[in-house]
């Protein structure tokens, strides 16, 4: 979004547009690098309200540790301090103006089929897309290189490149806290996954279209991810399958690449096309 967007529009569009894309069916989608958008009517109500319930009941509630741990900074604190301390219904009209923001941008970076370019690399570098678009984190401040960011899939290699998918990046590693011997992992059951990865960090991700699927939030908008990979029997017993992969743009709400620009819409593009 335009780096010069109302600190408004910056800080709420983070949980609208996203939820929005993949709430409405046929509201957007990308194919052979091209924009297709059908309809752009996301205004409604229970949308708001579910939006202002997430950001109210989650993110509004975290501590300022918790905060800095993502990479915000005391004034992206500040900023998201004031945002939470607006009542329900200031929420709810800055959402609804927002979206409205929200549909102009989706609609003019279809037009003019957006690509991106780095326009400032030093460690966390600067993008433009739809817009300017600020401190998104390079290898290094994840903690990896060009060489230990890997894909072991068929996803086109242009993904895990800084900057080349709508500015971003992302790999296919499995996240290091698990102790996991390779990508995926048998369990006996889901709850017994669950147990063995709460104390690591996961949570349940919450967006629609993602269920069943578990995030753990780094810094940045960041997240490493978990998802099901079926099942397999074996001596006649099942085992259900779990497949890790990451650091990857995290498409969950999180103040940090809202305030700075790059989520949702970037990271939208990022995983439909990655």
């Amino acid at each position: 979004m335009p780096g010069n967007m109302s600190f408004k529009y910056r800080i709420i569009f983070a949980g609208l547009l996203t939820l929005a894309l993949l709430v409405t069916p046929a509201l957007v989608g990308f194919a052979a690098g091209e924009w297709a958008i059908d309809t752009l009517d996301i205004l409604n109500d229970d949308f708001v309200k579910a939006t202002v319930k997430e950001i109210e009941c989650k993110h509004c509630r975290m501590s300022d540790t918790e905060l800095r741990s993502q990479g915000l900074t005391s004034e992206d604190i500040k900023k998201v301090r004031a945002f939470c301390a607006l009542s329900t219904e200031e929420k709810t009209k800055e959402i609804k103006d927002a979206i409205m923001a929200a549909r102009k941008q989706v609609a003019d970076c279809r037009k003019k089929q957006c690509k991106g370019s780095i326009t400032g690399h030093t460690n966390s570098y600067d993008c433009y897309f739809s817009g300017q678009n600020t401190g998104i984190p390079n290898y290094a401040d994840l903690g990896l290189s060009c060489s230990t960011c890997s894909w072991h899939d068929p996803t086109p290699t242009s993904c895990k490149v800084e900057g080349a998918v709508a500015c971003l990046w992302g790999c296919t590693n499995v996240d290091p806290v698990l102790g996991w011997s390779s990508d995926t992992k048998l369990f006996t059951s889901r709850s017994a996954l669950e147990a063995s990865i709460w104390p690591l960090g996961y949570h349940y991700t919450s967006i629609p279209g993602l269920e069943g699927t578990y995030s753990r939030w780094l810094s940045y908008g960041y997240r490493y991810e978990i998802q099901s990979a079926g099942t397999v029997v074996i001596n006649g017993r099942t085992y259900y399958k779990f497949h890790s992969e990451g650091p990857e743009p995290s498409p969950e709400f999180n103040w940090y690449a809202s305030l700075r620009g790059w989520w949702p819409l970037e990271v939208l593009v990022w995983h439909d096309n990655c």
